[in-house]
């Protein structure tokens, strides 16, 4: 199972693939079909008894600011970070 363009890592991990050994084969995998093998996490919050988040309002009408005051806010938010 030589091949001269073939590096001995690559032939011993598709050896070692054939053999059966499954983290290589996962590993193998994902890097040759990102999108089809990658594993996909979905994170849900909710609020109690699997109701939605309540979100607290502050009350503010930031419509009644000018394009000036907003980005004041947004410089003063961004230091406060």
């Amino acid at each position: 199972m030589r091949c001269p363009t073939t590096g001995p890592a690559v032939i011993t991990s598709v050896e070692l693939a054939l053999a059966g050994e499954v983290r290589l084969i996962e590993f193998l995998l994902r890097a040759r079909r990102p999108e089809m093998y990658r594993e996909q996490y979905q994170l849900e919050h909710v609020g109690p008894g699997g109701g939605p988040v309540e979100v607290e309002s502050l009350g503010l009408d930031l419509s009644k600011l000018s394009d000036r005051d907003l980005a004041s806010l947004q410089r003063i938010a961004g230091r406060a970070r």
